[in-house]
C-alpha cells in the first residue's frame, strides 16, 4: 500500500492520509451488506475510488485478509480481537463522525416472511432516498 508505515501497527487518522486511498485495493463486504454500502458511500463522497479485488461476508474474514496483505479494509474495532495478525500492516482508527452509522435495521433470522419483506421495504427506502433524509 501506498499508504503503509513501516515499525507502526497503529497510524493517527488524517485526512491527508484518507485521501491517498484512492486506487487502493480494498477488501470488502459482500453485496448485501449495508455496513459496506456506508463504507463505499464514505469514499464516494471523497471522490476516492477503491479496487475491490476480495468479497467476503465475514468482517473478521476481510480484516484478516488485510492484515495478510490483500488490500485495505474498513472494519468494527471489537473485529480485531478475532483476526490472527501476521504481516505488515497499520490500524488506523477512523473518526466515529466519518461513517453514519446511527441507521440500522435487524432482522431475526426466524422472522416471519412479512417481516422479512417489511425489513427489505425499509431497506431499500433508506438506499434510495438516503438515511440523512429520514
Amino acid at each position: 500500500s501506498s499508504v503503509y508505515m513501516a515499525n507502526f501497527i497503529e497510524v493517527p487518522y488524517t485526512d491527508h492520509l484518507f485521501d491517498h486511498l484512492n486506487e487502493e485495493k480494498m477488501v470488502s463486504l459482500g453485496d448485501n451488506s449495508y455496513f459496506q454500502d456506508l463504507v463505499d458511500h464514505t469514499f464516494e463522497d471523497r471522490s476516492i475510488h477503491l479496487n475491490k479485488t476480495i468479497k467476503t461476508n465475514s468482517f473478521v474474514g476481510a480484516a484478516q485478509l488485510a492484515m495478510d496483505g490483500f488490500g485495505i479494509t474498513v472494519t468494527l474495532a471489537n473485529t480485531l480481537q478475532y483476526a490472527l495478525p501476521k504481516g505488515n500492516y497499520n490500524i488506523v482508527r477512523l473518526p466515529l463522525s466519518l461513517l453514519n452509522l446511527d441507521t440500522g435495521i435487524s432482522v431475526n433470522g426466524n422472522a416471519s416472511a412479512q417481516i422479512k419483506n417489511v425489513a427489505n421495504t425499509m431497506i431499500q427506502i433508506i438506499r434510495d432516498i438516503g438515511y440523512q433524509k429520514l
